[in-house]
């Protein structure tokens, strides 16, 4: 894992990890100057530029488009890594301040709710581990 200082637009600068897999994708990418996504003659990519270009893969790929396409796929990091990380550890890694405003990119379904408690109620859960250790109990006695 190797970390990347980014300014973010309230000019502080904070690391972002990228993992190897990642990084190793990013450094096979051609370079046309200091961005990672440029213009062929190594311009920045403004960000009416970068939505053309996602709506463009939206339109070839023959996925409805959302009304905000880029700031869709900070709504899709949020919610998949709020499966798996701590809310602290994701919102520094999405730059914010607040929890609160990181709650506001992660979308949580049916599914999100129901393995939630299976992973405290079911049969390998926190409960269910609980349970035999009383019956141990309750059996030795």
């Amino acid at each position: 894992m190797t970390n990347e200082s980014v300014a973010p637009k309230h000019n502080k600068t904070r690391t972002v990890p990228l993992s190897p897999r990642l990084l190793a994708s990013l450094t096979e990418l051609p370079r046309h100057g200091l961005w990672v996504i440029a213009e062929n003659d190594g311009a920045f990519v403004t960000y009416d530029r970068m939505s053309e270009i996602v709506n463009e893969m939206y339109a070839r790929a023959g996925v409805a488009r959302p009304p905000k396409p880029l700031h869709c796929l900070r709504h899709t990091f949020g919610t998949v890594m709020a499966r798996k990380v701590p809310l602290p550890v994701l919102r520094d890694l999405m730059g914010h301040a607040a929890i609160s405003t990181t709650m506001r990119y992660i979308d949580v379904g049916e599914d999100d709710k129901r393995n939630a408690i299976a992973a405290v109620f079911g049969s390998s859960g926190v409960a269910a581990r609980w349970q035999q250790k009383r019956r141990k109990k309750q059996a030795a006695a």
